[in-house]
């Protein structure tokens, strides 16, 4: 469906193939500087109707939607943005492989294939480019390749597609050059990697990096907990040298698609050649995946209705999506510890200001969007996020025990 004819028909044509949260927001970006004619792809016909009927048209440029394969128009220039999730804690490319055999049926000479899901290193040459080359047409040769690495981060005001550096490389010059003119048009900074294989490897070292430092200091707030010292001085203590040492704090657990995916993907890749991984990512993602299973004990540690088994306890849960202040509820840490509440009698309302809201178990649950009036009737308030718009100072003199997994309010039980 195309929303607006463009008035300049040079422009080249964008396509990007996988509208989540990634593409989406590359395709906005895009469309805001009016240079690309644009295609909006995916193969769920529910977000391709989202789209349609969320992002307005405009007189400069073309804009269209689709979600059948069969039906797609060519395009210049094609960006993958397709999920690669974990199947049994190994690295998933079917949505790579179905957007390549797409792409392949339209592919022409001259094009642009950019891959921006996150993969392991030889992806894009030893698994991408085979697929595409069905086409009857050679990389390198007949059309251009690449990788660029994909750094949306949610919810951040401070640094978006425009003003965070791209890392992007080519499986030749040329293909590089054609990568950099595409991307510098909308990208203030473009960094290239002399191998495609070293931009891939970059995107699992920024993300293993953080599950790394994440899980030191999880594992770190557990036996803090039991050894009475509060680790978020500690931290904030730390934090005071200059240099050498950058601050992270605990959580109720790592969400999202990259923190929980990535490192694997990574750990994966190496285990080829020590048949294992690496050892320290593996326990990484052992610590960080038991926090929401820790937090949820704590809970029921902090209730004493539960502990004398004498009425359901009441508990506010504040936070659903896995960051603060976004309704990305990816991997979040609250289903693990609303089912486990749930499983043990525990009367459970959720508060969240992103959210209205969501699907757990093929149940709807309707979420508040403002701390109730009647706070108190809740035996603990459970902060799993906090955000711009919750009240410290309501919470505060409620006179409810509060627990409150970010460590923010000192008045409160902290992680």
């Amino acid at each position: 469906m195309t929303l607006s004819k463009p008035t300049l028909f040079c422009k080249k044509k964008v396509m990007i193939v996988g509208m989540g949260y990634v593409g989406l927001s590359l395709f906005e970006h895009i469309k805001n500087t009016k240079k690309y004619n644009l295609i909006g792809f995916d193969v769920n016909q529910a977000v391709v109707l989202d789209m349609q009927n969320s992002i307005a048209s405009d007189s400069e440029i073309s804009i269209s939607f689709e979600h059948d394969k069969n039906l797609l128009e060519v395009a210049d220039i094609y960006v993958i943005c397709v999920p690669t999730p974990l199947k049994n804690n190994k690295p998933s490319l079917e949505h790579v492989l179905d957007a390549a055999k797409t792409i392949s049926k339209i592919l022409k000479t001259g094009d642009l294939v950019v891959l921006e899901s996150t993969c392991s290193p030889g992806t894009t040459q030893e698994i991408l480019r085979p697929v595409l080359e069905e086409s009857g047409l050679v990389a390198s040769r007949d059309f251009y390749l690449g990788f660029a690495s994909e750094r949306v981060d949610p919810g951040n005001a401070n640094f978006g597609i425009h003003n965070t550096a791209k890392v992007i490389s080519g499986m030749c010059k040329n293909s590089s050059k054609e990568m950099t003119d595409f991307y510098s048009s909308f990208v203030e900074s473009i960094y290239v990697t002399p191998g495609v294989r070293e931009a891939e490897l970059s995107k699992l070292i920024e993300n293993t990096y953080r599950q790394i430092n994440m899980a030191f200091v999880n594992e770190l707030a557990k036996y803090c907990h039991v050894a009475g010292i509060d680790v978020w001085e500690s931290i904030r203590a730390a934090a005071t040298k200059p240099f050498g040492f950058e601050a992270f704090f605990p959580g109720p657990g790592v969400g999202g698609h990259c923190i929980p995916v990535d490192p694997m993907y990574l750990s994966d890749y190496f285990s080829q050649f020590n048949g294992k991984g690496l050892e320290l990512v593996n326990k990484a993602q052992e610590i960080n995946s038991s926090m929401p299973g820790y937090i949820l004990q704590r809970t029921l540690n902090y209730l004493p209705s539960f502990n004398l088994k004498a009425v359901s306890p009441r508990v506010l849960l504040i936070g659903v999506g896995y960051k603060s202040d976004t309704s990305d509820v990816r991997n979040s840490p609250f289903f693990e510890i609303y089912r486990g509440l749930a499983e043990e009698k525990v009367h459970v309302d959720v508060l969240d200001f992103a959210l209205k809201s969501i699907d757990l178990d093929g149940k709807n649950i309707s979420i508040l969007g403002e701390l109730p009036n009647n706070i108190n009737v809740y035996d603990l308030v459970v902060v799993l996020q906090h955000s711009r718009m919750l009240s410290l100072e309501t919470l505060g003199n409620s006179g409810v025990q509060i627990f409150d997994t970010r460590g923010i309010m000192d008045f409160a039980n902290r992680l």
